[in-house]
């Protein structure tokens, strides 16, 4: 390995990084640093940076409108444990999950509405379950919240609940003009 390799091409090579991992960076990227996988003994790939844990995601929900932060302290097949930031509510259009879920506000809470018109304030440490299919949408009244969110097995696409019916999540974002 040469000196040059640890290093990388800067700027450049962390652009195409973030494109090809899809937004997420590492929190915690000894890798990069070291400059080759201990794992495989080689140069450090793309593919060394697709983790399932410490890793930090920005989720938009427009173009430069940031929706939330998710920091990735586990992700698996069945089971994942994050820690979400919102920076603003969601539309107003109920939403479904990909798999039940528990989510504990850890500060200022917020308003969740569900499709029958209720809504049930969620305050600091109100732990909720829910099934993946059940619809929702927050609003955050009191500034920026974080939350522990923990999603069990992925088993199912999730999507909008909007006047036509179900719509898949990447249609919808599609029809805003936000394609990841």
């Amino acid at each position: 390995m040469s000196s040059g390799n640890i290093r990388g091409s800067g700027i450049k090579r962390s652009r195409e990084i973030f494109a090809k991992t899809r937004g997420y960076t590492s929190l915690i990227d000894f890798p990069r640093i070291l400059g080759y996988n201990w794992n495989t003994g080689r140069k450090n790939t793309v593919s060394s940076y697709k983790r399932n844990w410490l890793t930090k995601r920005n989720i938009y929900r427009g173009p430069g409108e940031l929706y939330l932060i998710r920091y990735v302290l586990l992700n698996y097949k069945f089971f994942a444990f994050y820690v979400h930031k919102f920076m603003v509510s969601d539309y107003d259009v109920p939403h479904d999950h990909p798999g039940n879920f528990l989510s504990l506000p850890l500060t200022a809470g917020y308003r969740e509405h569900l499709p029958d018109g209720t809504s049930v304030w969620r305050g600091k440490f109100s732990l909720k379950f829910r099934t993946a299919e059940e619809f929702h949408w927050v609003e955050l009244t009191k500034g920026p919240a974080w939350t522990i969110f923990i999603r069990f097995r992925r088993r199912r696409d999730w999507g909008f609940l909007t006047p036509e019916g179900w719509v898949h999540h990447d249609e919808y974002n599609h029809r805003l003009g936000i394609d990841e």
